[in-house]
């Protein structure tokens, strides 16, 4: 039978292993804390970026480009270039 005194020792080492531990997960849970809070600025910063973009977007006068530029293609152009040739 094991004294008290390996009893404790033991104790103690089972007690700096979780110490260990539970100090590497902290460390572990402060990075991806961090990670987080950069991905939650980069999606606010894209959010931001698209509303901008959609606003200019609303500003422009379609229907006045499309009278200034009437062969655009419409609203679906072909993808591919013509089988047949351009003269």
């Amino acid at each position: 039978m094991p004294t008290i005194n390996a009893r404790v020792t033991k104790l103690e080492k089972q007690v700096v292993a979780l110490h260990k531990a539970l100090d590497k997960e902290h460390k572990a849970s402060l990075a991806l804390q961090d990670r987080c809070k950069q991905l939650e600025k980069w999606v606010k910063a894209e959010v931001k970026w698209t509303k901008e973009v959609t606003d200019m977007l609303h500003q422009v006068n379609w229907a006045a480009i499309a009278v200034a530029f009437p062969g655009g293609g419409g609203g679906n152009p072909p993808q591919t270039p013509p089988d047949w040739p351009v003269p």
